[in-house]
Parts: C-alpha cells; sequence; structure tokens
C-alpha cells in the first residue's frame, strides 16, 4: 500500500551528523608529530630551502574551537608560522584575508571525519584535508597541488591531540 512505501523511505533517510557533530573531533589542542613531504608543499608555495628548513625543524601547536554550529576558530602557533582563521563549514567560498579565500565541506569517510577545503590564494590554489581518525587521537593535514608538470603533489602534517 501507498502508506507503507512512505513509512520505508522515511527510514531509509537517516539523520546526517552535524558539521557540529563530525567536528566534535577536531575541537581541541593538536601537536605536530611528523611531516611528510612538507618540503615539497613549501617549495611549490616558494619556500627557499633555509626557510624550509626553518619550518620543517618548527614545533607547532593548533587549537581548534567551536564558536557556533558550522563556524570554528583555528589557530596556529609555530617559531615559523602563526595564523587565526575562521573557519565557516557551509559549502561557500569565505574571504579568510586579503590574499586567500577559502571553500569547506566535511563528510565521514571510513569511520573518519574528513574537512575537504579548498583555497584560493593570491598566486597559488590547494586543496587541504584535515582528517580525523575514528578514536580522535590523530589529525592528518594533506595539502594537495597541482604540479608545473601537470602531476599533483602532496604532502601532509600528522598531529597528536595534546
Amino acid at each position: 500500500s501507498k502508506n507503507e512505501e512512505t513509512s520505508t523511505k522515511e527510514e531509509e533517510e537517516e539523520e546526517k551528523p552535524s558539521v557540529s557533530e563530525h567536528m566534535s573531533k577536531a575541537v581541541g589542542k593538536w601537536k605536530l608529530g611528523r611531516n611528510e613531504n612538507f618540503s615539497d608543499f613549501l617549495s611549490w608555495v616558494g619556500y627557499g630551502w633555509a626557510v624550509r628548513r626553518i619550518a620543517l625543524a618548527a614545533s607547532v601547536e593548533v587549537n581548534i574551537e567551536k564558536i557556533s554550529d558550522n563556524v570554528f576558530r583555528k589557530h596556529v602557533v609555530s617559531s615559523f608560522y602563526t595564523t587565526d582563521e575562521k573557519m565557516e563549514i557551509d559549502e561557500n567560498w569565505h574571504q579568510v584575508d586579503k590574499l586567500k579565500k577559502r571553500h569547506s565541506i566535511i563528510q565521514e569517510e571510513n569511520g573518519a571525519v574528513v574537512l575537504k577545503t579548498d583555497i584560493q590564494g593570491k598566486t597559488h590554489q590547494w586543496t587541504e584535508r584535515i582528517q580525523i581518525n575514528s578514536s580522535g587521537t590523530e589529525m592528518r593535514n594533506t595539502y594537495i597541488w597541482k604540479t608545473s608538470n601537470g602531476g599533483t603533489g602532496t604532502a601532509s602534517q600528522v598531529f597528536s591531540s595534546v
């Protein structure tokens, strides 16, 4: 009957976790454990050898705070690089500062929470994937960019929760 069909459709439509629920694993303090091919990313962005050495040796701490359901604050502190950004996760483009705008979506992949952000800088465009493992103890920031020969470059920073 028609009523049975309607109730079956409603049962199939599961409640998707909200941005806030997904991001709850990311909220907190994170400390850099290791870099993977990160020198390649820094080189592509335009940093010279000496600056890359300093950047790779620097300790990095990231603090992610919840401001509202789909707005978070990402504060990065390092002897090399410090930033304080508002992350709006709503599939729209947002101007971060004079040089950069971002577009973020969040989803679950194999039990891990993945925040995918496309970034358009003044001279470079790349994608950042922030992946939090299912236990919420590891955060992997992966940077993906198009190389000059048309290939794809990838680099990661792996953080542990503090």
